[in-house]
């Protein structure tokens, strides 16, 4: 297995193969622990270069900026770009079902490998480095602070004296590393919507992007 991605070289391989160890293998140290870190890591380093490349902007329009640079979809992406899903190793089971491009593989392996990376060198700015040259122009895609699909729901029910709308996991089915949730999203004097989603941040996504879309041009 080479040892080396986005352009960095690990001193401890074994790191490296534990970030690219999916949950459905048997008898492996998987990802899962890494995930955790990782996500810390990336959403301080997003944080960190908002905050100092947008000096006059208020923390509101900073954590917008931040929530698109470290969310799901951001991660899948540039999963896929690298070829991460190719690197994975799963079971055969997974692989048969399209694991190796399922977009929340790629989310949790991005996350494992930048955790992998900072455990190897223990110097964030290495790590930091990294991932502000993987990330290259999507740092400054947005001249204007983008909106997530949340925080936009949020902000039109707050205008409007209206009760903040509530994400609930209704139930959960699946095995631990490929589950499914059932999701509510309910607000006061509106009907409830509900979903089947593989994470509860994509499905908490999904649910506000249908309710602005119930909402119409009222936003």
């Amino acid at each position: 297995m080479d040892n080396e991605i986005f352009g960095y070289k690990f001193s401890n391989p074994e790191l490296f193969k534990i970030a690219l160890t999916h949950p459905s293998t048997k008898g492996e140290e998987n990802y899962q622990k890494f995930e955790f870190l990782g996500d810390r890591v990336l959403g301080l380093t997003m944080a960190e270069y908002v905050f100092r490349k947008f000096p006059n902007e208020a923390e509101g329009d900073l954590a917008k900026r931040q929530v698109v640079l470290v969310c799901g979809d951001t991660l899948a992406k540039i999963g896929a770009e690298q070829g991460i899903g190719d690197k994975l190793i799963m079971s055969l089971g997974e692989e048969q079902t399209e694991g190796r491009i399922n977009p929340s593989n790629l989310e949790d392996a991005m996350e494992a490998i930048i955790a992998a990376i900072y455990l190897d060198c223990n110097d964030y700015k290495i790590i930091s480095n990294v991932l502000l040259d993987l990330w290259g122009e999507r740092l400054s895609a947005f001249k204007e602070p983008p909106q997530d699909p949340k925080s936009k729901l949020q902000e039109y029910f707050q205008a409007n004296n209206i009760a903040l709308p509530e994400y609930r996991v209704v139930s959960q089915i699946g095995a631990d590393h490929e589950p499914v949730f059932t999701m509510e999203l309910s607000v006061e004097g509106f009907e409830s919507i509900s979903i089947e989603a593989k994470s509860k941040k994509k499905g908490e996504r999904e649910l506000a992007e249908l309710m602005l879309k119930q909402l119409g041009n009222k936003i």
